[in-house]
């Protein structure tokens, strides 16, 4: 494994969450230097008020909670398919150790009867984990949960980080994100743990799954970049226009 199991979660789980809660962070004692003038969320339960939250612990608790449900998702749809569907994977010779003959192969085809449905072996193999886990090559679990979390922050930093202010910087991140996201596909690949169309599919599932979760899920008209800890005025250092600061930063958040 280039790149293994543990590594491909880290990425996939505390890069996005560590951005997302440090541009969070930033945000907060950013927008802290204009007037002041606070604004809570109404926590209800069954139409009684149970707590104010501020917009700021609300914006992390959004984030966080979807990004895992989304997570939890497609790891769960990767499980279904890899054991339902399975497939095996590139290396299943050299994991399985079958017991054919092939003293006698002259062909390809011959070769790759290991596949065919009524040509009975025995796996030689005592390990019985690793043979089982030979059989899973469809769809990669790697490539699923690292491009949803991926695909996920190329959305965050796209409508959350200020273009004015970073220039290039913001466009170069989301194109190293893209970048790394591709080459650890590449490298399943490589590895001779998947095939070509086990990394595609992987990758489509977990960008699709990241789309639909921020875009409708998230619904990011309730996480806009202007609901912050404090509204801002268009006086002094601030630079935003009056529509801004008209923005309605009433929520209640029922239960």
């Amino acid at each position: 494994n280039t790149i293994p199991t543990y590594a491909a979660v880290i990425l996939s789980i505390g890069l996005p969450l560590v951005v997302m809660w440090i541009t969070e962070f930033a945000k907060k004692m950013y927008f802290a230097q204009y007037p002041k003038q606070r604004f809570t969320t109404r926590l209800e339960l069954c139409g009684t008020k149970v707590a104010s939250i501020s917009p700021f612990v609300r914006n992390l608790y959004m984030l966080t909670v979807v990004f895992t449900y989304g997570y939890l998702t497609t790891w769960v749809l990767t499980e279904v398919a890899k054991n339902f569907v399975g497939e095996l994977r590139p290396h299943f010779l050299a994991v399985c150790q079958p017991s054919l003959d092939c003293t006698t192969i002259t062909s390809l085809e011959q070769y790759n009867s290991y596949q065919l449905p009524d040509l009975n072996y025995t796996c030689n193999n005592p390990d019985t984990t690793a043979v089982r886990e030979a059989r899973r090559s469809f769809f990669s679990g790697h490539t699923s949960p690292v491009w949803f979390g991926f695909g996920w922050l190329i959305m965050y930093i796209h409508v959350s980080w200020s273009w004015r202010h970073l220039g290039i910087v913001g466009h170069l991140l989301q194109t190293g994100i893209a970048v790394l996201g591709f080459y650890i596909g590449y490298t399943r690949i490589s590895d001779f743990h998947h095939h070509w169309h086990d990394v595609l599919v992987g990758g489509i599932v977990g960008a699709i799954i990241a789309f639909v979760t921020f875009k409708f899920i998230l619904n990011w008209r309730h996480y806009d970049p202007k609901f912050l800890p404090h509204t801002v005025s268009n006086r002094g250092k601030s630079s935003l226009t009056q529509s801004d600061t008209n923005h309605d930063y009433n929520q209640t958040a029922n239960f």
